[in-house]
């Protein structure tokens, strides 16, 4: 993989900027119980945030600010869905909502303190990660699915998700401890 560029204007860049843009709209969408528009708004945020990595590979187009974006954006974009889609009749429980509101909390200030205290500056997503982040996603997919249509395979599909995203919630959140501890000691025998 190339290094990162400092360009900002990249296609890559332009597709994880769209998933930014997206967020609000898909958020107001939920509230305001408009769920089919909802639904195919995710569709797209999910579409662009596989097309800004692929594309990124594809053209070489890998920037400093698209690796520290789109993280980002997909944070936003899926922390925010639950927490709506839980204050939207409890669609998805609270209990799920927690789990993923507070892996996040503690991915962001174990990085804060990690950038403050030592010299680590990357944080690259374990495989575990990504899955977990795949699975948010199609969690919110199915949750708003099954509110437009009703179906009895997507009510299944939607409980199962909730399942599969409490578990690599926990996983991943436990696997990035031990990494970033694993990280903290060999840097620290390094000195």
């Amino acid at each position: 993989m190339p290094e990162p560029t400092d360009r900002i204007l990249t296609l890559p860049n332009a597709f994880t900027f769209l998933r930014v843009a997206l967020l609000p709209v898909i958020l107001w969408a939920i509230l305001e119980q408009r769920f089919a528009l909802a639904l195919w708004l995710m569709l797209a945020g999910g579409v662009s945030d596989f097309l800004d990595g692929y594309l990124a590979r594809l053209l070489k187009q890998t920037s400093t600010i698209g690796l520290y974006l789109d993280p980002i954006a997909d944070k936003l974009l899926l922390s925010s869905s639950f927490l709506v889609l839980s204050m939207a009749d409890e669609q998805i429980p609270w209990m799920v909502t927690g789990l993923v509101l507070a892996r996040d909390a503690a991915i962001i200030i174990t990085v804060v303190v990690l950038v403050v205290a030592t010299d680590l500056r990357k944080f690259p997503p374990s495989t575990l990660g990504k899955w977990n982040t795949l699975m948010q996603l199609v969690a919110v997919f199915v949750v708003l699915a099954d509110i437009v249509y009703r179906w009895q395979i997507l009510h299944w599909a939607r409980n199962a998700s909730m399942v599969l995203v409490s578990f690599l919630v926990i996983a991943s959140g436990t696997q990035y401890s031990f990494q970033m501890l694993k990280r903290v000691v060999t840097e620290t025998k390094e000195k």
